[in-house]
């Protein structure tokens, strides 16, 4: 037997409109009623017929991950040393777009402004940036007169189409973990490398200890040492990193006896990355939310294609994950 739309709402015991929408807009389909059409498709091993679709919509059936490769040594774009962000990116919109009506693609280019919009459009019919753009390319990205959303720390760029985190509300989230855990004098401990969110993550932390010191340096030997300094003389009672990756290379290079892991002092980083996991003692973190962010993305990307809003701005607030 043919399994399509029709036996789907058979067996689901909806209309096959609502089977329809719930593949072609999903957002419009009520929460339970959508789980026992997608859990009746996928027992039956359906999927929608995109082709079919894309005729139907004269596009191109495709919606595209454009990563733009930074210099090797760039933080965030240097995808080598963050694996688990763009990996948690793609899963989740691999997972979003396997039942809905198009195909996901992922393309690398080394410069935006190396592409050219009509091949653009005949590549795909909207676009997710992923992760780091400035606004000058923003502003190019956007006069592409195509449907698109930049993701994950673009907070900055309001005026465009985001879905994004809240780096200033991560920083508060650490100094309100540190204050419950009875600290007053806290060591806030960052280094320039990633100046696009490191400065906001400053800031919201700062707002909450406006007297905290902050200790900034690329040198981790220079930090290891300014940070074994304050807790052999009791000067700081918590901690905060500005990220994992600083947090696991500081502290891991330290003297047992002056590990602030060791002596119970209270820590806590910003991302919630698989790295921490070479500690033997988990510190508290800020968990971002990537997959939301790029489901979130995709979600409003499609309402944006089908002229159901006109901009996008969405700011996924982070959690503590203590």
């Amino acid at each position: 037997m043919k399994i399509d739309s029709y036996v789907i709402a058979k067996i689901a015991g909806v209309s096959q409109a609502t089977v329809s929408r719930t593949f072609s807009n999903p957002e419009k389909v009520a929460p339970a009623t959508k789980k026992k059409v997608l859990d009746t498709a996928e027992s039956l091993g359906y999927r929608p017929d995109r082709n079919a679709s894309a005729l139907r919509r004269k596009g191109t059936n495709t919606i595209l991950l454009l990563y733009v490769k930074r210099e090797e040594g760039h933080y965030w774009t240097n995808v080598k040393r963050n694996y688990w962000i763009f990996a948690e990116a793609v899963f989740s919109l691999t997972s979003f777009f396997e039942y809905h009506p198009y195909i996901f693609e992922i393309q690398q280019v080394n410069s935006v402004y190396a592409l050219r919009e009509s091949d653009i459009k005949e590549r795909c019919d909207g676009l997710i940036v992923f992760d780091f753009v400035t606004e000058e390319e923003a502003r190019h990205i956007q006069g592409w007169s195509l449907p698109y959303v930049l993701c994950h720390r673009t907070i900055q760029l309001a005026d465009y189409n985001h879905s994004s985190t809240d780096n200033r509300v991560g920083g508060m989230l650490q100094a309100e973990y540190l204050q419950n855990k009875g600290c007053s004098r806290p060591l806030y401990v960052m280094n320039d490398e990633d100046p696009f969110s490191h400065v906001l993550r400053k800031e919201g932390f700062l707002s909450v200890f406006p007297e905290a010191t902050v200790v900034s340096a690329s040198d981790f030997g220079y930090l290891r040492n300014r940070l074994s300094a304050f807790t052999d003389r009791a000067e700081v009672d918590g901690i905060a990193f500005v990220n994992d990756m600083l947090l696991v290379q500081v502290l891991s290079g330290m003297q047992h006896s002056s590990d602030p892991l060791q002596r119970g002092l209270p820590v806590i980083g910003y991302d919630n990355s698989t790295i921490l996991q070479v500690l033997e003692s988990r510190p508290a973190s800020i968990e971002i939310g990537i997959a939301q962010i790029y489901r979130e993305a995709a979600g409003a990307l499609l309402q944006l294609m089908r002229n159901e809003i006109g901009s996008i701005d969405l700011v996924h607030p982070p959690e503590i994950i203590a």
